[in-house]
């Protein structure tokens, strides 16, 4: 998904239904352009990411995320960053 050029992940937003298109723009802008300096920075999403925040229930969240691209794990681990915590503890006996 990194090698994703901002007109195809542009493409995919748009063919989610319309009430999910900002959300998932702005966790896609986060996660994969979000740290561009302002002189590499690309556009192509603004008019979904410079939008009021809405919320989403995370279970429609995690089905746009797939749609999009993300795996069931990905999506799951944006969505339920606790989660990805509680899997990445060792487990120690005593």
């Amino acid at each position: 998904m990194n090698k994703r050029t901002p007109e195809e992940w542009l493409e995919q937003i748009e063919m989610l239904p319309v009430d999910r298109r900002r959300a998932t723009a702005k966790i896609i802008w986060w996660d994969f352009f979000g740290g561009r300096l302002n002189g590499k920075r690309w556009n192509h999403l603004d008019k979904y990411v410079q939008t009021p925040y809405e919320d989403i229930p995370d279970e429609i969240m995690l089905e746009s995320l797939q749609m999009v691209g993300f795996t069931e794990s990905q999506a799951r681990q944006r969505i339920f960053p606790e989660e990805r915590l509680t899997q990445q503890q060792p487990t120690t006996e005593i």
